[in-house]
């Protein structure tokens, strides 16, 4: 039953004809258009794109600067403890140093004795290895005192060269060490500047994109705005205003549930959720459709899609939220140019080929464009607008409210 209907529909789609109701028969008178909107029209879904994007970059930016910057002091203090243990190798090297020297003088000193009281054997080594020709001689001293002096300098100067050789090899180790550690310390500084450049750039852009969509919201206050952009009013705030004016609606789900299809839709495809629903009441009569009629409030068809005065039926839908997508997709049709295809949209098309071959398609931008396009009626977009600035003003009172 459904395709039958689709096809008929498609027909006048096929023809650039309205999918509502004609109003009048006569061409809509559309009055004096509204101010140029100030922003580019496709500044709201440029701007959620730019908002989406930055939330990510930060997702994924912000996790890794922690443990960055754990890195990076890790490596500094490991960097400062080289820095500290090679300062106490170079002292300990310079004092093994000055006491080889002080003891190979020492020993000079001694062989010279050596060698005028005639030692022999382990002293006589030093003797022939250090000794000198312009040392002063002290006569007095006892070969054996002389001896044993000798030997324990020969011991000493053994561990003063161990020492400063074991010294020597532990600066060579750490200085290694602290050139590697010095690379991977300004590697890992380097990526955390540029984590910390990339975290800051991204939220520069979410602020940008946030005092963008906040100006979206103030100026858009007339028909000339955008069909394409954010929602501002909530799916509680849009099924409050509805209840605040009736208790009358007839809905295949509650409105609440009907509320939010149309926010998530609407951000589905970019389409402003939140002014379709107003659309929405104003096609269906407060969703007080009667049991005869074009459309049915079984129907689940909230835009009066394939109804018109020739028409015998509107569409059908299966579920309330197909109903709504095939509005919001109906309206993202209506403002994109011709190289926009069924495959493009987020969601299966829920209409045929037809639809797409409107001549009008790109033209229409703003909710004041939808006259004479979406339905015949004098004045639609403005009527649809003044409607949903209505349903906005009733918001910000019931926000206001609720922060008191």
């Amino acid at each position: 039953m459904r395709s039958r209907r689709v096809a008929f529909a498609l027909v006048l789609a096929a023809l650039a004809l309205p999918l509502t109701p004609s109003i009048s028969a006569a061409a809509p008178q559309r009055g004096t258009p509204p101010p140029r909107f100030p922003m580019a029209m496709d500044s709201g879904p440029r701007l959620l794109a730019q908002k989406a994007q930055a939330e990510a970059d930060l997702a994924a930016v912000t996790g890794i600067v922690p443990a960055q910057r754990d890195e990076v002091d890790a490596l500094r203090r490991h960097w400062e403890a080289l820095e500290s243990r090679l300062a106490e190798m170079d002292f300990l090297s310079r004092r093994a140093t000055e006491q080889l020297t002080a003891a190979r003088d020492r020993v000079q000193r001694t062989a010279a004795d050596a060698y005028k009281l005639g030692a022999s054997g382990a002293l006589g080594s030093t003797v022939d290895a250090l000794a000198t020709a312009d040392d002063i001689l002290d006569l007095q001293r006892d070969l054996k005192l002389l001896g044993d002096y000798g030997s324990r300098h020969d011991r000493a100067i053994e561990e003063y060269s161990a020492l400063k050789e074991q010294a020597d090899d532990e600066v060579t180790l750490l200085t290694d060490e602290r050139s590697a550690v010095r690379s991977r310390y300004e590697t890992a500084q380097r990526e955390l500047d540029d984590a910390t450049a990339r975290v800051a750039g991204a939220q520069q852009r979410y602020d940008d994109a946030v005092a963008g969509l906040r100006r979206f919201h103030q100026v858009a206050i007339d028909s000339g705005s955008p069909i394409q952009g954010p929602s501002f009013v909530t799916a509680e705030e849009m099924a409050a205003f509805v209840q605040s004016r009736t208790d009358r609606y007839r809905l295949t789900v509650p409105l609440r549930e009907l509320a939010q299809y149309y926010v998530d839709e609407g951000n589905d495809e970019g389409i402003r959720g939140d002014v379709a629903f107003t659309q929405s009441i104003l096609e269906t009569g407060w969703f007080r459709l009667p049991d005869h009629g074009l459309v049915h409030w079984t129907d689940n068809n909230y835009a009066g899609i394939g109804a018109c005065d020739s028409c015998e039926h509107g569409f059908r839908f299966d579920t309330a939220r197909l109903g709504v997508r095939a509005q919001i997709q109906a309206l993202k049709i209506y403002v994109t140019p011709s190289d926009f295809g069924p495959d493009d949209l987020v969601h299966e098309s829920e209409f045929s080929g037809g639809i797409f071959r409107l001549g009008f398609r790109g033209d229409v931008q703003s909710w004041w464009d939808l006259t004479g396009r979406w339905a015949t009626a004098a004045d639609y977009g403005n009527h649809l607008y003044n409607l949903y600035m209505q349903m906005v003003e009733f918001a910000l009172t019931r926000r206001g409210a609720s922060s008191n």
